[in-house]
């Protein structure tokens, strides 16, 4: 085994809940959701492809798909399925609709820097990371290619 359990186990789960709650959200309103998930797959995923082109972050290790240089699978399962949930349970009244949001931006945003943390799955790249100010002790990179660098956590 190439990557560590987790990393397959992280993969797998992150697909199959994002395939079956879309599945799931889907079968509610064909037309309205099924073109939602299209569209929020296309954009999911040609965002990350952006970024990857632009040196922001790679995914080094892709446990179940190699073949492609992002986690093609996770972008079109899971990203489309956040973005359904999102709107299905989107609450009726304005004043809480920006909090609800704001949650969910901060929800994806922990679950990245704890796969950062914890995981091999992605990493940011130098043009991501190395800028103005620089990290207390500098930007070293972690890879013989220099494209990687560490990420600064303060504590």
């Amino acid at each position: 085994m190439k990557f560590p359990w987790y990393e397959y186990a992280a993969n797998i789960a992150t697909i199959v809940i994002g395939a079956a709650g879309s599945l799931f959200l889907i079968k509610r309103d064909l037309k309205r959701y099924g073109l939602l998930f299209l569209l929020s797959g296309a954009v999911g995923t040609g965002l990350c492809y952006a970024f990857v082109l632009a040196g922001l972050y790679i995914f080094p290790n892709r446990p179940i798909q190699t073949i492609w240089s992002l986690p093609f699978l996770v972008m079109v399962t899971f990203v489309p399925f956040t973005v359904l949930a999102g709107v299905q349970f989107s609450p009726q009244r304005w004043i809480w609709k920006i909090p609800y949001y704001w949650a969910i931006v901060h929800i994806a945003v922990v679950s990245e820097v704890v796969l950062l943390a914890y995981t091999g799955i992605f990493r940011f790249t130098s043009a991501g990371i190395c800028g103005t100010p620089t990290p207390p002790g500098g930007c070293s990179t972690s890879s013989s290619s220099g494209s990687e660098a560490k990420l600064f956590l303060p504590g």
